[in-house]
Formats: C-alpha cells, structure tokens, sequence
C-alpha cells in the first residue's frame, strides 16, 4: 500500500517509493501495510497498529497481530487465544 518496511540498527521503520523515510525506524518489528494499518511490536507480547503517518491506532492490548484483510485483522491475546 505505498511503504515498505525497513529495518536499521535492530529497529523497524517505513520507507515510500523514493525510498525516503517516512515513518522513522522505532519498533522491535513492523507488518506490511494493509487496509491502510500495519502491525508493529513496540516490545516483546506488546503488539499494536499504526497508522501511514506512524500515529499509533490501537497498542498494548495484544500479545501478537496479523494482517488486516477487509476490515479485519486476527490478533493474539494470551490469556483469551485468538480473536478476530
């Protein structure tokens, strides 16, 4: 969807077409942008999305996340498996 993911140094950022930093390399690890969100992990079992412009949407409250896919995404929350 536009930004490729980047990883520098141990951390993961987004880059545009040009190659041109986008969103600054600052998460352990970073999903390909789909439905206009990518899942990051700021931590270890410390997983949330963010938005193109790298503004955090949702955190914290996952172990693990996937993809979004038509509005949906499948997250981990270790004391409740998997939901959607």
């Amino acid at each position: 969807e536009g930004l490729a993911g980047l990883g520098i140094k141990g951390k993961w950022g987004y880059i545009n077409y040009l190659g041109e930093m986008v969103i600054t390399p600052q998460f352990e690890f970073g999903w390909t942008f789909s439905d206009g969100l990518a899942g990051v992990r700021f931590a270890k079992n410390d997983w949330g999305y963010i938005d193109k412009t790298g503004q955090v949407i949702f955190r914290s409250q996952y172990d693990w996340v996937n993809a979004f896919s038509e509005g949906l995404a499948l997250v981990g929350i270790n004391s409740q498996g998997w939901i959607c």
